[in-house]
């Protein structure tokens, strides 16, 4: 096989060595053959039924147009389920990291002050208590009470503290909030997947092509895989003709072909730029000048469509 890149237009030969003779009888023998297309099918991996067809066979698009559109009903609602299965995961992880409400904490807060008043009360209580002792105004009973009652107002107020600290802090262990994000993370995987899938429905040409066929009609159901529209880039045709075995050392890669065909420029040349290692036998069909008037195509719109025969010319090295 020999493959022949175009330099009068982006084009790309294939030429396959055959066991038959050639034709053509000057020093540069013409051999027959024609051109290919290599076509891309454009299919959805999600099935639904199709909503919309934006193109028509024949048609040019660019690259990024859009093809054509599923119902995808069942997908915008998953991907919806999604969304808000993230957003209360998000919502879970958010109250575990908090602390407890304003109201809460300024509660606390307001305890913790009141027994801090309460706690430097017993200490004015217990030095005067302790002056009235020595002085024997009062029994060691009293004393011993104030000073039991000092530690109790010291010992609320280190609870009260520790309870408001408690309360700046997550609500949540440090093992639930891990697991919490976890679970906002799967959450967030299943949503990306939903986002996906909706694209799905929707064709993107992946590049400039020309519309070779529409394979369903608006309204039809289309199961998953199965191609909608098949696109034919530009750099995707060939062209393709056979060369006797005999003559198979005239060409190299690199070298010059000339090519003619109905409705082609007169100076269509390329390279050969891949020598196939494997031979192969004439073809049952081959196209020739006699045979060429007895073919027909659906729709003829531009020059080199797929099928158009050609007359390739290996010119002998200089």
């Amino acid at each position: 096989m020999f493959q022949v890149r175009s330099v009068g237009a982006s084009l790309t030969l294939t030429v396959l060595p055959l066991l038959a003779a050639g034709c053509g009888g000057s020093d540069d023998p013409v051999y027959p053959g024609y051109v290919e297309g290599e076509f891309v099918y454009i299919s959805a991996p999600v099935e639904g039924r199709l909503e919309q067809l934006y193109v028509a066979r024949g048609q040019q698009v660019a690259a990024g147009a859009q093809l054509y559109e599923l119902e995808g009903q069942d997908q915008r609602a998953a991907r919806a389920e999604a969304a808000q299965r993230l957003a209360g995961a998000e919502a879970r992880v958010d109250n575990l990291k908090r602390g407890k409400r304003s109201a809460e904490l300024e509660m606390t807060l307001a305890q913790v002050d009141e027994a801090r008043a309460d706690s430097a009360l017993a200490d004015t209580v217990l030095v005067r208590d302790e002056e009235l002792y020595k002085r024997g105004l009062i029994p060691e009973l009293r004393l011993l009470q104030s000073r039991a009652d000092e530690k109790a107002k010291k010992a609320r107020v280190a609870e009260l503290t520790a309870q408001w600290r408690l309360a700046t802090q997550s609500i949540g262990r440090r093992e639930e909030v891990a697991a919490a994000t976890k679970d906002a993370a799967a959450a967030a995987a299943v949503l990306e997947h939903a986002d996906w899938q909706l694209s799905q429905s929707i064709g993107i040409a992946p590049g400039a092509a020309l519309v070779q066929d529409t394979f369903y009609r608006p309204g039809e159901w289309v199961p998953a895989t199965r191609p909608i529209v098949s696109l034919l880039p530009p750099e995707n045709i060939r062209l393709r003709f056979y060369l006797p075995e005999s003559e198979l050392a005239r060409l190299k890669i690199g070298q010059t072909v000339s090519v003619r065909c109905d409705g082609c420029p007169a100076t269509l040349t390329g390279q050969v730029s891949f020598v196939s290692t494997e031979p192969e036998y004439t073809p049952p069909v081959l196209f020739s000048d006699e045979n060429r008037t007895r073919l027909v195509y659906r729709v003829a719109l531009a020059w080199l469509k797929p099928g158009l025969p050609i007359d390739a010319r290996v010119e002998s090295p200089k």
